[in-house]
């Protein structure tokens, strides 16, 4: 499951239900591969003209690469053609 790198990067303590939010049932969770390996995650709420992306990680190892950037890329280029007129990030805490 994409979600499962949330604990892995953000709180490696913790249990996947601790990292879920509200809403991640209809979010868009995009992936970045390499070596078909998922090493970074965002997860898209789209509501009307805004997107909101939450919980951006990238596996600590893969931190620094360039692959998290070429995720963020990624969402950009998706959100585009649906004519979004405002992108925020926001974080569990």
């Amino acid at each position: 499951m994409m979600l499962e790198i949330r604990p892995q990067v953000m709180w490696p303590d913790k249990p996947l239900s601790f990292v879920q939010v509200p809403g991640d049932g209809q979010a868009t969770h995009s992936g970045g591969f390499v070596n078909g390996k998922m090493v970074s995650i965002i997860s898209l709420f789209i509501d009307k003209k805004e997107a909101l992306f939450r919980e951006f990680a990238t596996l600590s190892h893969d931190q620094g690469k360039g692959y998290g950037t070429t995720l963020l890329q990624y969402v950009f280029a998706y959100l585009k053609p649906k004519d979004i007129k405002r992108v925020a990030c926001r974080t569990l805490v």
